[in-house]
């Protein structure tokens, strides 16, 4: 099995179905070990907070093949299944509505995502399968809330003082480094250490906003937060470097930074050209009954509104003694995203692929395909579209 190009060494077993064992030459089938022929090819470069693609795909893998999928038209009232991973064997059961993944009771859901995140585990690491069962031992002993802490990162909400305070929220780095400890990121290759009861109260309070004004987590400011870590209060130099290593790591900025990285991503795609010159982005587009140009500015917050990208129908160029972003004009198009809050990198990337694909596009934006309508016989051809290169300017 593949994912992303990475072999995993996972293999498949039945042991039990309905608590007869398979022993019988009639079940001598479902005895065997077997490898699932798969290539799971997932991106999982954009940010999303809520959900992880690639694993969950990858437990829909090992769900289609649970007994209910291979054997039998109904889920069973109970099985028992092995997952070897790099050789070392996972008992995964189920009893009636109960699951258990080596006699601990948890969710199916909780026990596939532990099988995954062992096999992935075992595919990079490619250690033996003793060292797997210690990282799988390792998991399954981490707290949930802590589990999506380490994947996802903590935030931390800190206030910053000039007249009135500025409430900045960042992404800190959270690694298990013992049974019950855990060390917290605070600054550039600076780790403080924390008890997993103070790291799931300040997860909590900052990552799911409980109000707790007693808690010690409350509120807290960089220099304290130094001083409950490290143990000893921070001096001046080590304070500012805290924050600007904080600062750095603000949750917008790196949503924001990687939206324009998936803007840079457009650059695979024959029929788009990009440019970005300090904040501004601009796309060329080649759809398949006009070309497109896409334009808008970086800013520094999520927090967009509906229509912070313009979009124009091509009809003219203005002169080719000038840049090609500054070139083309036409009619504006009125595309709104679904909600608010999306970056201009994510609103570029989605109206460049709508813009590509015009043709399907317009018979679900109506704008679209009044514009299209209505501008027929002006559309302009740029015959010499294939010769444009892509600028990127960093900032």
């Amino acid at each position: 099995m593949k994912v992303n190009g990475l072999e995993l060494d996972i293999k498949f077993q039945i042991n039990e179905v309905n608590t007869e064992p398979t022993f019988d030459e009639s079940r001598r089938e479902l005895r065997r070990q077997y490898y699932v022929d798969e290539n799971l090819e997932t991106d999982n470069n954009r940010y999303d907070g809520t959900k992880n693609l690639l694993v969950e795909n990858f437990c829909k893998v090992l769900d289609k093949n649970l007994p209910h999928v291979i054997y039998t038209k109904e889920v069973p009232f109970s099985y028992i299944m092995t997952f070897f991973i790099n050789g070392f064997p996972f008992i995964f059961e189920k009893y009636d509505s109960r699951f258990k993944l080596m006699g601990k009771i948890m969710t199916k859901k909780e026990a596939l995502t532990a099988i995954v995140k062992t096999a992935m585990y075992g595919g990079t690491s490619k250690k033996e399968g003793g060292d797997v069962f210690l990282f799988f031992s390792k998991y399954i002993d981490t707290p949930n809330i802590i589990k999506r802490a380490i994947e996802e990162r903590i935030v931390y909400r800190f206030p910053q003082y000039e007249i009135t305070p500025i409430f900045q929220n960042v992404l800190i780095n959270v690694q298990k480094v013992g049974k019950k400890r855990y060390a917290l990121e605070i600054s550039d290759n600076v780790w403080g250490g924390i008890s997993e009861k103070d790291l799931i109260a300040f997860i909590k309070i900052h990552s799911h906003k409980k109000r707790n004004v007693r808690s010690k987590w409350w509120k807290i400011k960089p220099e304290k937060l130094w001083e409950y870590t490290i143990g000893e209060a921070p001096t001046k130099s080590q304070l500012n470097t805290m924050i600007q290593f904080l600062l750095h790591n603000r949750k917008d900025k790196i949503v924001v930074d990687k939206s324009i990285e998936l803007v840079k991503s457009l650059t695979k795609f024959k029929d788009i050209k990009i440019s970005r010159r300090k904040t501004q982005l601009q796309v060329l587009v080649r759809g398949k009954e006009a070309y497109w140009y896409i334009h808008g500015e970086i800013k520094d917050t999520v927090h967009g509104g509906l229509q912070d990208v313009a979009t124009t129908l091509i009809t003219k160029c203005l002169s080719n003694d000038i840049p090609w972003y500054s070139r083309f004009s036409g009619p504006d198009v009125c595309i709104d995203n679904l909600m608010g809050g999306s970056s201009v990198g994510d609103q570029i990337y989605s109206r460049a692929m709508l813009c590509m694909n015009d043709t399907a596009s317009k018979e679900i934006v109506s704008t679209m395909k009044n514009k299209l309508r209505n501008y027929d016989d002006e559309i302009m051809t740029i015959d010499y579209f294939d010769e444009i290169e892509n600028i990127w300017e960093e900032e």
